[in-house]
């Protein structure tokens, strides 16, 4: 792995960077590379942890792998990547036309996309930041950001997860479990389809599972798409991806706005 003293490093100091949500800043190079510069926070108590990660990536196939670690003098700061041309997901589909938006074949194959990677990286390998690190590029593949928010073999996750995952099936040992990606891919399918923020309906109640149950009835999900997703409140059941459910719901479903609905989404899918 290709060691760089940050003075090195080709930035337009001109151009502010992007701050995360966690701290960190997101450069630009004048020759097109993404540094990422971890918080203090980060660095704290993430140091050796975050070095032996970044020194060894595993080549997950669609996620974007570090290209050089950087160091301000012996202390590692940051790392580089490849830039996408792309978008995040969520700026994607703000950028589609409404009826692009609804179309439930193009999000059920952009899902699959998703899914399939999450899946074949492994069991050992759990993506807690799935939500927010999902990129489309222009030729509409789909890319996983954030290689160092990644919990890999017994490498610990250095923030929590952004999907709730209190139940004891999401966490083993400290580590997260792979329901969690399944949780995760769930979340992200609503969240694309109907807007509809699992995380959002669990800070309401103490009784999740029949809150989320009497909204899931409320908005008339579909019966297959309803008890994939009440597996994950359920303690003692596995998960299961939605694979090819994704495509039947297309099938016999469509999108149509709700803006008056007073649960926290504001579509529904209705039967064609």
């Amino acid at each position: 792995m290709e060691i760089i003293k940050s003075c090195d490093l080709n930035l337009n100091i001109q151009v502010k960077p992007i701050v995360s949500k966690n701290g960190s800043l997101i450069y630009e190079t004048n020759n097109h590379q993404i540094v990422k510069v971890f918080s203090e926070s980060t660095l704290k108590d993430n140091q050796e942890l975050l070095k032996e990660k970044l020194s060894n990536p595993l080549g997950i196939n669609g996620v974007v792998d570090p290209k050089g670690l950087v160091y301000v003098h012996d202390n590692l700061v940051g790392y580089t990547m490849d830039k996408i041309d792309g978008k995040t997901s969520s700026e994607y589909e703000r950028g589609m036309s409404p009826d692009y938006r609804k179309n439930l074949y193009r999000l059920a194959y952009k899902y699959l996309k998703l899914e399939k990677i999450v899946k074949e990286a492994g069991q050992d390998v759990v993506f807690p930041e799935l939500l927010d690190k999902v990129f489309v590029d222009k030729q509409d593949n789909i890319r996983i950001i954030g290689f160092d928010s990644i919990q890999m073999g017994e490498s610990k996750p250095i923030r929590e997860s952004l999907v709730p995952a209190s139940l004891e099936k999401y966490r083993s040992n400290g580590m997260y479990t792979k329901e969690l990606d399944i949780k995760s891919l769930i979340s992200f399918y609503l969240i694309d389809t109907i807007g509809l923020n699992l995380g959002s309906l669990e800070k309401k109640v103490d009784d999740i599972p029949h809150y989320v149950s009497r909204v899931l009835d409320a908005i008339e999900v579909p019966s297959p798409l309803k008890e994939k997703i009440l597996l994950l409140y359920t303690e003692n059941a596995q998960n299961e991806y939605l694979g090819n459910d994704v495509l039947e719901i297309a099938e016999k479903c469509k999108i149509v706005q709700d803006d008056c609905w007073i649960y926290p989404c504001n579509k529904r899918l209705v039967m064609k």
